[in-house]
């Protein structure tokens, strides 16, 4: 599922991806003709970055692709607050073996009920609408075929599967929010932090301080979602804003933040920035 990276980031797309691709007829056209017969299986999609859609009677049950964090990310990150540590489990998830053996760690916690239910499904729902937007349209997403094994199931599953039909809406909502925040910072373009001179001092949330103290060294917001454990769209979402603010900046175009100044100081307090949560992405 995960190639090998040299340069040690997480896998997505080439940097500088330019097309916008709307959802593919391909993979949702097959998608909702499994789910109009009620199969169980797994729907493969091959191409940039590809992943696997799972179906149960013909309702999405998880998903999962190379290009986001899946379930077991969200799940081990909660566990292992150690940042060098994590740093190193997240480089041994872009390879096959080391997604599957971070699956068979996540699944042993969850079967010792390390996180509680509800948590647990919130990070189902966030891990599966995450992977449907990277395998299905975005910047620069291909699908070249399809491939349905019958019977295959997932490693981790939502407590209610989702319709196919509100599944794909939902997918096509995040498009949405990708589109418009991809006018300033796309998952793929590298980020750093911006860098000036100034009186304006700007207060950040613990999440937001996170992805700054994070972007030492160019990042992506894809690079940024794997080390904190989120969701690659609502990490994008983080980022745009800390951009309007001027804490960061997209290393392609430096300098071209929002319409306030630069911020020199940074206060690690309560947020005033609007929240993803609160557009309803996770």
């Amino acid at each position: 599922m995960v190639g090998n990276r040299s340069n040690g980031r997480s896998p997505g797309l080439p940097r500088g991806s330019a097309t916008l691709t709307e959802l593919h007829p391909t993979a949702t056209n097959r998608i909702h003709q499994l789910a109009a017969d009620g199969r169980t299986g797994a729907l493969h999609i091959s191409g940039r970055p590809g992943g696997v859609v799972y179906l149960a009677d013909g309702r999405v049950a998880y998903a999962e692709s190379p290009g986001t964090p899946g379930v077991e990310a969200l799940v081990l990150r909660a566990t292992r607050p150690d940042e060098v540590a994590w740093a190193a489990t997240v480089a041994s998830m872009q390879t096959r073996p080391g997604r599957k053996a971070a699956a068979a760690a996540a699944g042993e916690l969850v079967a010792k009920g390390v996180l509680p239910p509800v948590q647990l499904d919130a990070a189902v729902q966030s891990a599966t609408a995450d992977a449907l937007l990277a395998m299905l349209a975005g910047y620069g997403v291909t699908v070249s075929r399809t491939r349905f094994v019958d019977g295959q199931r997932p490693w981790v599953a939502l407590g209610r599967p989702l319709a196919a039909g509100t599944a794909l809406v939902e997918t096509a909502r995040r498009l949405r929010l990708l589109a418009s925040v991809g006018q300033r910072v796309r998952p793929d373009d590298d980020i750093v932090r911006a860098a000036g001179a100034g009186p304006v001092a700007v207060r950040l949330s613990p999440r937001q301080w996170d992805l700054v103290r994070l972007c030492a060294e160019r990042r992506t917001p894809r690079d940024l979602a794997w080390l904190v454990g989120r969701g690659v769209l609502a990490t994008c979402i983080d980022v745009c804003e800390l951009t309007e603010v001027g804490v960061m900046e997209n290393a392609a175009d430096p300098g071209g933040g929002g319409g306030w100044p630069a911020h020199r100081t940074v206060s690690f307090l309560a947020a005033v920035l609007p929240e993803a949560a609160d557009r309803g992405v996770t």
